[in-house]
């Protein structure tokens, strides 16, 4: 392998995701050298991104419409939702 390899597509995928994630554009054409510095380099910045308790505003994380009606619908399957009224089972002490 050589420093002109190009990079594999499972770096691609990789470099695609640590971009979106990082808000940096996506640089095609990279060798499997440029890109593993690179994958690396956004890894690092990824991980030292500011969270919410670092005194960013206290939006929730984008978690996409699915994954909230994901946690309603298993707030109610687990019950930790409130009895409609009437429907109150009698407890069995």
């Amino acid at each position: 392998m050589t420093d002109a390899t190009p990079m594999t597509p499972e770096q691609r995928t990789e470099l695609e995701a640590l971009c979106r994630n990082a808000g940096e554009p996506m640089a095609d054409g990279l060798s499997q050298a440029e890109a593993r510095q690179r994958i690396a380099e956004l890894r690092a910045r990824v991980a030292r991104a500011p969270t919410p308790s670092d005194g960013e505003a206290d939006a929730p994380p984008d978690e996409g419409p699915l994954k909230s009606l994901g946690r309603a619908v298993g707030d109610t399957v687990l019950g930790t939702e409130p009895p409609i009224a009437g429907t109150e089972q009698p407890s069995r002490h």
